[in-house]
């Protein structure tokens, strides 16, 4: 033992009122985190939350914003992932706010103060109305010597590293002084996550306001802090959201976080070519009533002139020539890119991904033995599997860009909370899988049949429009309202919007089954049998409903792409269709 150990004193047990004991160990030299930490029986390896901020300037609505994000964001982190958390440890500002949560809570963290022992007070030491009051709530403090706000930095930023070890350490910070900003600038130099409470005034806000518009003259400090990639903005009055991000930064799961990364990169790439798949479909739609619009007023007026040629008519000729060409031209273009077969395929890899994270975090199947880092090599080898079957299609002749936004990925419902990564139980697993599938089905099915019902009338109406439009004598023009119709259910037919209702309709009913059973299931049954059913009845359920559509999709997409090349060639070739014969010559018809 070392000189320094043998001269300070051992800790000792002080007792504040209600009965809350904590351990206090005081005269701890410098920066020796190890000294002071073993002296309190804390050992290295947990993940580490700093709390750093204002004491007396934090006041009015930057104090509220603080107590209701602050206490219960940081709780909940710290219960879902063990993490020990570390601040100043005195009764005023933020981390008196953290206090006063903690007491309240059910579950308490393990809450670590380091202050100079020459500007604090508790039960048994001198009392001076210089000195402020150690906070009640905490379990363990170190008392470091000094009479300045400031001397105990170095030792607060060292009990963190030495606490964490090799896990992970996040700082929170709200309101603060030219303290908070010295914490800061050592935290960012040592790469810790930063997260900056925007609204609670002091240097949090300062550092929103240099994050958001940075300086371009000479850089102080807290400007470098600004700069670095690991400082974040926290601007949402939600602390679900919060404890979700500390949550995610707390643990060190590094393959279930790439999980996450290629989940919401085939899932965003999935999104984008779809959305351009469609706008290609519903131009070939377009112009193809356009096309047959144009032909017919050409027609019209050649009738009306007997044969005369004028510059409408010339400029009609040319829209005629025209039109076929540039829809051949974005049918080959469609066919080239391949962004539907693409979008489809993306999707199922996505959903690939998302059973298997889900399947890991509630440790069933092939995830039900074995240690974090035997469970994350099977993971790891699975998202390869699923990789390498996905590069063996059409998607490999394209961009797949990296997910670069929040992770993991916002979800719906109860989803949008979670942190991704900590265990799941069955009510969990039911919360923010099962629910937040269901949340995604419901308002999608009925805007899909929204959708069903306004094409499935326009083709109705054009069909009756037809009619009167024969009865009146303007045979002419019935080939435009068969074209509007024809392109209405092809519309219909490429999204399988019939296919696709029933395939969510029915997976819905399913999943609602198994929580109606689960939760029909007393407490005594639903042990880790149970749950492990559960589990498997769900993934199966969404993995069946996902690869009946896939495959739905593909051969509708197989018939759309055969239907349009042959349209095409005809549409380019020497004898050119009759527009009133749209069934024949409307790409994509069905």
């Amino acid at each position: 033992m070392n000189g320094a150990a043998e001269t300070s004193p051992p800790p000792r047990s002080i007792s504040f009122e209600g009965g809350r004991r904590a351990l206090l160990v005081e005269g701890v030299p410098g920066t020796d985190a190890r000294l002071a930490t073993s002296r309190l029986s804390l050992h290295p390896g947990n993940p580490v939350i700093v709390l750093s901020g204002g004491a007396d300037s934090l006041t009015g609505i930057e104090r509220d914003r603080a107590r209701k994000l602050v206490g219960q964001a940081i709780l909940r982190a710290a219960h879902l992932t063990g993490a020990l958390v570390v601040d100043g440890g005195t009764d005023a500002g933020v981390i008196s706010l953290l206090g006063a949560a903690a007491e309240r809570s059910d579950s308490r963290p393990t809450l670590i103060g380091v202050a100079p022992e020459g500007l604090v007070t508790y039960p048994g030491a001198p009392v001076s109305d210089d000195r402020v009051e150690l906070e009640a709530n905490h379990s363990h403090f170190v008392l470091v010597p000094g009479t300045e706000w400031g001397e105990e930095t170095n030792t607060l930023i060292e009990v963190a590293a030495h606490l964490a070890g090799s896990a992970p350490v996040v700082v929170v910070v709200a309101g603060g002084g030219d303290v908070t900003e010295i914490e800061l600038v050592k935290a960012a130099r040592r790469g810790w996550p930063i997260y900056a409470l925007k609204g609670t005034g002091g240097v949090a806000d300062k550092l929103v306001n240099l994050k958001h518009h940075p300086s371009t003259g000479a850089t102080s400090a807290l400007e470098e802090v600004s700069a670095a990639d690991n400082v974040h903005i926290l601007d949402e009055d939600a602390p679900d959201q919060l404890a979700r991000l500390l949550a995610w930064e707390l643990q060190d799961l590094r393959v279930l976080k790439r999980a996450w990364v290629a989940f919401a990169s085939y899932d965003q790439a999935a999104s984008r070519l779809r959305k351009s798949f469609e706008r290609f479909q519903w131009w070939i739609l377009v112009l193809g009533i356009a096309a047959t619009f144009v032909a017919l007023i050409k027609s019209e007026i050649e009738n009306d002139a007997q044969g005369a040629v004028g510059f409408v008519d010339t400029l009609l000729h040319w829209a005629v020539v025209a039109t076929p060409i540039v829809v051949s031209s974005l049918i080959a273009l469609a066919n080239r890119v391949s962004s539907g077969k693409r979008w489809v395929l993306l999707r199922a890899g996505a959903e690939a991904i998302k059973r298997e994270i889900y399947r890991f975090r509630t440790a069933t199947g092939i995830y039900a033995t074995g240690d974090q880092s035997s469970r994350q090599a099977v993971l790891a080898s699975q998202l390869d599997v699923v990789e390498s079957r996905l590069m063996s299609t059409e998607v490999s002749a394209g961009s797949i860009p990296r997910y670069a936004g929040p992770l993991p990925p916002k979800m719906y419902g109860a989803g949008r909370y979670d942190d991704g990564l900590s265990s799941l139980s069955g009510e969990r697993y039911l919360e923010i899988r099962v629910e937040d599938q269901l949340a995604y089905f419901y308002p999608k099915t009925e805007a899909l049949h929204q959708k069903q019902r306004r094409l499935q009338a326009l083709a109705i109406a054009a069909g009756g429009v037809g009619t009167l439009l024969a009865a009146a004598g303007f045979e002419v023009w019935i080939g435009l309202t068969t074209a509007i119709a024809v392109a209405s259910i092809a519309h219909l037919g490429y999204l399988q919007v019939d296919a696709t209702l029933v395939a969510y309709n029915h997976t819905a009913g399913r999943l609602e089954a198994l929580v109606r059973s689960w939760e029909a299931l007393p407490p005594e049954r639903r042990d880790r049998n149970a749950f492990e059913q559960l589990v498997s009845d769900a993934e199966l359920a969404l993995e069946g409903e996902l690869g009946g559509w896939v495959q739905q999709m593909s051969e509708a997409l197989r018939e759309l792409q055969a239907r349009q090349e042959d349209a095409r060639r005809r549409s380019t070739g020497v004898e050119q269709p009759d527009p009133r014969k749209t069934e024949e010559t409307f790409p994509g018809s069905t």
